[in-house]
């Protein structure tokens, strides 16, 4: 199956205020009896968070939204090509639950304005 693509009629950056992008941790500490912990790495192809993406669509671009996060990812099981806002490269992302019941928010901003919140992740 060929990866989807994210929708052109979409915004291709987030909110600025509204973007976060961490960095995951390669490694693993263990505390000894005495002396300094001991540090090792694990694999270094772990996906990298991002916990805060929000961004304003129109009534028309929520419903692609929608459409693309349902019909093209499985509701939000498959991967999807993206430019990652920070590099401005090509990356591949899934979504992350926004919390145990729901994938993604959608809040009421204003006439013909929504506002989507939702979580992904940048895969190696």
């Amino acid at each position: 199956m060929a990866i989807a693509t994210w929708p052109t009629s979409l915004p291709d950056k987030p909110l600025a205020d509204a973007f976060e992008e961490l960095r995951a941790k390669k490694f693993i500490r263990t505390k000894m009896d005495k002396g300094p912990a001991k540090v090792r790495g694990l694999q270094s192809l772990a996906p990298e968070p991002l916990p805060a993406m929000n961004f304003i669509l129109s009534s028309t671009q929520v419903n692609t939204f929608d459409t693309f996060v349902s019909d093209s990812l499985g509701d939000g099981v498959y991967r999807f090509s993206w430019t990652n806002p920070r590099t401005g490269f090509p990356a591949e992302l899934r979504f992350l639950p926004l919390s145990q019941e729901a994938l993604y928010s959608i809040r009421y901003v204003g006439p013909d304005q929504w506002e989507v919140s939702c979580k992904m992740e940048i895969l190696p």
